[in-house]
């Protein structure tokens, strides 16, 4: 699931969660990452089940083409 705010300084932010294997294949893979990945096969050998939440900055320019084309479709399904 994703969710799509505008902060207080008008950038746009993606968070999305879900289980792991999921939102990881959309990560950039950096020291964070392989920390992460890490601490959730520690909580896998205790048996834990994990949920992943990442953030992306979007610029706004791809957000406002995003939220053009999305209104479109939105409009396009409701006129049927």
């Amino acid at each position: 699931m994703s969710v799509i705010v505008q902060d207080e300084n008008s950038n746009y932010i993606m968070y999305m969660k879900g289980a792991e294997n999921e939102v990881l294949e959309r990560c950039i893979k950096n020291d964070d990452y392989n920390h992460t990945v890490e601490a959730i096969n520690m909580f896998s050998q205790e048996g834990l089940r994990t949920l992943v939440l990442a953030k992306k900055v979007i610029p706004t320019a791809e957000y406002k083409s995003w939220a053009q084309n999305y209104h479109k479709a939105s409009v396009n399904i409701d006129n049927k």
